[in-house]
Order: structure tokens, then sequence, then C-alpha cells
């Protein structure tokens, strides 16, 4: 039972049902409707969450005086639209 520990398994199993209970019990997949759009809009949820909160820390880190220097050696970990450490925008 190693292999159902592995999230790509689960992912298959399940579609693998959905597509077993749509195909041989559509009723019972219409009822289920419900559950799924649920399921959706929790994800949704999660997601703008998620978006917020990273925005916030990069937000955070860029205004730290003491993450300046590290911020200053490394150009490729900044995402492009913050500007430098001194304020500058960045020239592209």
């Amino acid at each position: 039972m190693r292999v159902l520990k592995h999230l790509y398994v689960q992912v298959l199993i399940g579609l693998a049902a959905g597509i077993l209970v749509g195909h041989f019990a559509p009723v019972f997949g219409v009822q289920m409707k419900p559950l799924g759009d649920t399921f959706i809009r929790l994800i949704k949820m999660l997601i703008t969450l998620v978006i917020f909160c990273t925005a916030q820390v990069v937000a955070k880190l860029q205004m730290s005086p003491s993450i300046g220097r590290v911020w200053a050696i490394t150009p490729s970990a900044r995402p492009r639209a913050l500007p430098e450490p001194d304020g500058r925008p960045r020239c592209q």
C-alpha cells in the first residue's frame, strides 16, 4: 500500500472513480454536483488567500532593512514588478 501514498496515484484513482460513476450511475453523479461546486469554491478561496499572503510577505521583505544586502545581490530572485531596494525603478 506504499503506492497509495503518492499524490498522483490518488488523483488517478479519483479520476477513474469519477469516470466510472459518470458512466454507470449518471443520476448519482448529478446528485454529487453540489459537493463538487462546494469543493471548487473552497479551492478558489484558498488560492486567493495564498496569493494575498505571498504578496504580504514579499512587501514585508522589501521594507525590511536587514534583507537589503541580500536583496541587492540576488536580482534573479526578485519579482520584476518591485523596485530596487533604493527605490529606483528597474531598467529592463
